[in-house]
């Protein structure tokens, strides 16, 4: 059998018509948000949505805080390792009630131990409820783990694209300056 272009095209042709029945659906979303793809603006997964609406309610009035709350749990609902935890916490902060926000924050830290803001969050609750050896010990973990980190991710500067460098560069500059910012709240608190 001999092969020519114009077989060569009807096999492709009749591939794509295949994909475009199986997938259809599928493809046409793909082809929508292609453009939002290549420009970096894709919308928010459904959870994360919910979590930033959720979190831009925060510091409302008490209606807004019941929203926020309910946006909130609904992302958690969707992704329980979403960054919605850590907001529930600082909802819970604002409202006055402390250990239900530390609860929060830890359950954060513990799926992402990088967010320097839920240890000086804990730092902070326990510094105002006199209790200065847990605010210490919320910090002392923020630093171990960010000096561990500092110490493990040194980039490479050499070879990669220019936006690998870039990125590593931010991530090692980000875990540098928490690991001095922990070190420092420590020194603020120790006696």
């Amino acid at each position: 059998m001999r092969v020519t272009l114009g077989r060569v095209n009807l096999v492709l042709y009749g591939a794509i018509a295949l994909l475009g029945a199986l997938y259809g659906q599928e493809l046409r979303w793909a082809a929508r948000a292609l453009p939002g793809y290549l420009t970096g603006s894709i919308a928010a997964p459904r959870e994360r949505a919910l979590e930033l609406e959720g979190r831009s309610l925060v510091d409302g009035n008490e209606w807004e805080q019941e929203r926020a709350e309910r946006l909130l749990e609904q992302s958690l609902a969707i992704d329980p390792r979403g960054e919605a935890r850590y907001w529930l916490g600082e909802l819970e902060r604002r409202r006055g009630h402390p250990d239900e926000a530390l609860a929060h924050y830890r359950a954060y830290l513990a799926i992402d131990p990088g967010y320097l803001e839920a240890y000086l969050m804990m730092s902070a609750i326990e510094e105002r409820r006199g209790r200065r050896p847990e605010a210490l010990a919320a910090l002392g973990r923020g630093l171990d783990y960010f000096s561990h980190e500092v110490e493990r991710y040194v980039p490479e500067l050499e070879g990669g694209s220019s936006q690998a460098k870039r990125k590593a560069v931010e991530t090692y500059t980000r875990y540098r300056l928490g690991a001095r910012l922990l070190a420092r709240e420590i020194e603020r608190l120790s006696p």
